[in-house]
């Protein structure tokens, strides 16, 4: 049964958005869980500890890499700087994180009521995209993360950005999507070029309305306003790009060796290739052949958003995989499939909806607006957070930091922080993450924590090659981790002494009992549990890496 015109509501519900933002936040909760501390925070949240305490990683490599220029994680982290002066640092991340999952719940569900006029559709959509489909895009991208991210906050507003495009803003379009390009520069770009080819299309598409000087003049203005918003953080990025050697190694170590799933299409996970074509295939049979759940104007805007963001996809195989591109690939164009997975998904919840009677669903609507429905949710929500503490069952999957804090690796980390000098610089298994910033000591190197500067790029996977050597040419990704983790623990004592030599190391942290490492004058176990083994080199090293 289709949507009457006149029920189509105009205005966004302050009330239904909130509901829709607990809904989805409560889902999220329960399925995925919220974390701190260890996986891509491994990029920044050191880097912040040490802003705020210069004693703290004082001898850490990747540490002093970001002090010394602009690098992609500096907004978040200037950011994040003055509220943790007034707050503790896992309070002001989680103060971050609410801002930015807000920015992406909300976004969402303007941008579905723009094309539907209806908030059920907004509701259903938003948790289709942010909780049911992780991941079923290409390049293992994400809008929302599990942990604060610099990339979850650059998504929240550049998809405003995009809905006041939509809206005929472009200057405050433009100027969200600047912004979004200090937090990201490469979500900011692709959905900006989004938007330029979007204007493009509807020339191309309409030429005998008329509208195309507004709408040309409306590409200058997102794109000018854009330019002069981004032109701090994207110059000297361009700068550098320019100056760049160019090294083949460099760009091996970026696109295939840490994250080829990002860059490479057949790196791509199978599972999630045939999961976007299935929603593509839907989606577009959803905006063809069930017209009846849009706007005509939203159905419009939403089509042609899918057209100028498969152009890009487009563009990416090409510059891959046809004709490979250096420039192309490093762009990870594959990112903006996130945002056609969020259309897609727009037209299939409207699409489904026509299957409900309309007295259902505008019930439904009632009571996402009725004040007592975000009084009802809200308390649910509180309860749900209050059971994610109290319930051991709960508390271990929503919130694994708590788990990881009173296992063996807490453990570890408490006799880390009591018993070491903040001086002290460990060697720990390449795939382990979090260690920096809960025992605030420094580590050689670690495959998590990654330089984006072709020179730190280098050092990086020199470091990776004397702390734990692998076949070169060894494909990226988890395989790699296994293998480097692999070679780690083969190690003997005089690979470590070397090292430590090497690189100012004086503690070497194990996940396996090391029974090849004969105590001797060289190195001695200090600490050991069920899982993890703690051994030091007396001497501090004399040389430096």
């Amino acid at each position: 049964m289709q949507f009457h015109p006149e029920y189509a509501a105009r205005n966004v519900s302050r009330r239904a958005l909130l509901v829709t933002f607990l809904v989805v936040a409560v889902l999220y909760l329960i399925r995925f869980g919220y974390d701190f501390g260890v996986s891509d925070q491994d990029e920044f949240l050191p880097w912040l500890m040490h802003r705020l305490d210069p004693d703290i990683l004082a001898n850490d490599w990747f540490v002093g890499v970001q002090n010394g220029r602009w690098n992609v994680r500096s907004a978040l982290v200037l950011l994040l700087v003055p509220l943790a002066h007034i707050l503790p640092v896992w309070s002001a991340v989680l103060v971050v994180y609410v801002l930015a999952f807000f920015l992406c719940v909300s976004a969402l569900f303007h941008i579905a009521h723009r094309a539907t006029g209806n908030h059920a559709v907004s509701l259903l959509a938003s948790v289709l995209i942010l909780v049911l489909t992780p991941y079923w895009n290409l390049g293992g991208n994400e809008i929302l993360n599990r942990m604060l991210v610099p990339s979850m906050l650059s998504w929240g507003i550049a998809l405003w950005g995009l809905d006041r495009m939509l809206s005929g803003r472009p200057v405050s379009a433009g100027v969200l999507l600047g912004i979004a390009s200090w937090f990201q520069p490469l979500v900011g770009l692709q959905i900006t070029a989004v938007c330029l080819l979007y204007t493009a299309s509807r020339i191309a598409l309409d030429p005998g309305d008329g509208k195309w000087p507004v709408r040309a003049r409306a590409a200058l203005l997102l794109g000018g306003s854009f330019a002069l918003v981004s032109a701090p953080v994207l110059s000297p990025i361009v700068i550098e790009h320019l100056r760049a050697t160019g090294s083949s190694e460099a760009f091996y170590v970026l696109t295939a060796f840490r994250n080829p799933h990002h860059y490479l299409p057949d790196s791509f996970p199978r599972s999630a290739i045939v999961r976007f074509l299935g929603l593509l295939l839907l989606g577009l049979g959803s905006f063809t052949f069930v017209k009846k759940a849009f706007l005509p104007e939203g159905r419009r805007s939403l089509l042609t958003l899918i057209v100028s963001s498969l152009i890009l996809l487009l563009v990416a195989f090409i510059g891959t995989t046809i004709l490979p591109s250096a420039v192309l690939t490093k762009l990870q164009l594959f990112k903006i499939s996130v945002l056609v997975k969020a259309i897609l998904l727009i037209g299939i919840a409207g699409a489904s909806l026509t299957m409900v009677p309309l007295k259902l669903v505008k019930r439904t609507d009632l009571i996402l607006t009725h004040r007592g429905t975000l009084a009802a949710v809200t308390g649910l929500a509180a309860l749900v957070i209050v059971a994610a503490f109290l319930l051991p069952s709960l508390a271990n999957r929503a919130l694994p930091a708590l788990d990881r804090n009173a296992s063996n690796e807490g453990e570890m980390i408490r006799w880390v922080r009591l018993n070491t000098s903040t001086g002290a610089v460990f060697a720990i298994p390449p795939s382990f993450t979090g260690f920096r910033a809960r025992a605030e000591r420094s580590v050689f190197v670690n495959f998590k924590a990654f330089p984006f500067h072709e020179s730190a790029i280098l050092e990086w996977f020199d470091r990776l090659d004397l702390q734990a050597p692998i076949d070169e040419g060894q494909r990226g990704g988890v395989d790699a981790m296994r293998a480097l983790d692999e070679s780690y623990h083969r190690r003997s004592v005089e690979d470590l002494t070397r090292l430590a030599g090497l690189g100012g190391l004086t503690h070497f942290l194990f996940r396996n009992p090391m029974p090849h490492l004969i105590e001797t004058d060289s190195i001695d176990l200090v600490f050991s549990n069920r899982d993890w083994w703690i051994y030091r080199i007396p001497i501090p090293a004399q040389e430096s890496y």
